[in-house]
């Protein structure tokens, strides 16, 4: 399958509305900073005294389809606010998109593009967002090893908005608040852990009711990507994951003082997920036995493998073979798998401009694998490494990269 093809089979990223432009976007509505990376909304045109953006993890653009019909949350925005559309950024993963919210910087300037790759810093495979290794079963196993400073960004939109006096709050789960992805990733945000999403909605509200200044607050919730990845993006239960958030947040007004100030509300997501279909897994080292010995090693002769997900694998291969193993695969992928050099991604902004940072360029494989339907492409080690969610996302599906925003003001919402 040729280069060519590639934008024929995938859902490519949009530059003009895209989730990378949403930090600037809500910089630009609470300070004097006016971004030219903000997004085309009238919304984002105005001044507002507080913003609250609810980052749902998971929620691809297709569930709010299903649901508009059935939800008074959804109508209501219908009426009062917009549903608008966005692409979230290429690999569709919470490590790329939560870390450009959390900080401004799209993914081609973060570099941290994918649930596991490569990391310089200690010559192994890692998985960020934990801060482990990626054959750990627990997370911050890095901790001995480098300092989160030198693995993550250093500078967030919560000093940028404190700097303008806005105060800044986040609320996720508890379970989030003390891992080093969360105290280095939201400096100058105020910290509120919740158990159920009933009390965090609940302190989302007595905090926007106290506050009387500027300020901005993101409320994360991860159970309907949990749900999708578990049970399938179509199945019942994921669907009432979404039905509980859609009706707590229905009953937020309620709870909200008579406010005076002008609030926007936003709501969208870091990416959608794909329904897997588990007849068409394939793992890397079943398939081709001997490409071990064309990934490049460690210092400690350890392969380097497995990078990125099920759905946009990166490997690392030895250079002088990069054309050979890229034959082999595109030859025995061909219909269920794209297989290119990662050069050409970057050539072809797929990552969202063409000059990448060294963070980005020392992480990245030389290879890139993005399987087309409902295929997935991975590695296999028992208990470590292996396909057995029936929902996934990280490639090029329009369910995994097409994302909603939804955007509407308080004094609307409670007339």
């Amino acid at each position: 399958m040729n280069n060519k093809s590639i934008k024929d089979k995938f859902f490519f990223p949009s530059d003009k509305y895209n989730l990378s432009k949403l930090p600037d976007s809500i910089i630009s509505v609470l300070t004097p900073e006016k971004s030219k990376n903000k997004l085309d909304y009238s919304y984002f045109n105005d001044l507002y005294d507080k913003v609250v953006l609810f980052l749902i993890d998971g929620l691809g653009a297709n569930y709010l389809q299903e649901f508009k019909d059935n939800s008074g949350l959804l109508k209501t925005i219908e009426e009062i606010g917009a549903n608008f559309f966005l692409t979230c950024q290429f690999p569709s993963t919470t490590a790329a998109n939560v870390t450009t919210i959390h900080t401004g910087l799209n993914v081609a300037q973060h570099g941290m593009y994918e649930w596991f790759y490569y990391e310089p810093l200690v010559d192994d495979i890692i998985a960020p967002v934990l801060f482990s290794y990626a054959r750990d079963n627990e997370r911050e196993t890095l901790q001995n090893e480098v300092n989160p400073n030198d693995i993550y960004p250093t500078k967030t939109v919560y000093q940028k908005l404190n700097y303008h006096g806005v105060k800044n709050f986040v609320f996720q789960n508890k379970h989030l608040i003390n891992t080093n992805y969360s105290k280095t990733l939201l400096k100058g945000a105020d910290i509120k852990g919740y158990g159920t999403l009933s009390k965090g909605i609940k302190t989302l509200a007595e905090c926007v009711n106290n506050e009387n200044g500027k300020a901005y607050y993101l409320f994360y919730y991860s159970q309907i990507d949990k749900a999708s990845h578990e049970y399938g993006p179509e199945s019942k239960k994921s669907n009432n994951e979404v039905k509980k958030l859609l009706k707590a947040l229905e009953k937020l007004p309620s709870i909200l003082e008579k406010l005076d100030e002008n609030i926007l509300f936003i709501l969208t997501s870091d990416h959608g997920q794909i329904a897997l279909n588990n007849e068409k897994n394939l793992y890397l080292n079943h398939e081709f036995p001997d490409i071990e010995k064309h990934i490049k090693k460690s210092e400690n002769y350890d392969v380097l493998v497995p990078a990125g997900s099920a759905r946009d694998m990166f490997l690392y291969i030895e250079d002088e073979m990069i054309d050979d193993v890229l034959n082999l695969l595109q030859d025995r992928l061909y219909n269920k798998a794209v297989v290119c050099k990662t050069s050409y991604l970057i050539k072809n902004n797929y990552f969202g401009r063409k000059k990448i940072s060294k963070a980005l360029q020392s992480r990245l494989g030389n290879l890139a694998i993005l399987p087309l339907e409902n295929w997935t492409v991975w590695w296999y080690e028992k208990g470590v490494f292996e396909t057995k969610n029936l929902g996934h996302h990280g490639g090029l599906s329009p369910d995994e990269i097409k994302i909603p925003l939804l955007v509407w003001e308080y004094q609307d919402w409670v007339k």
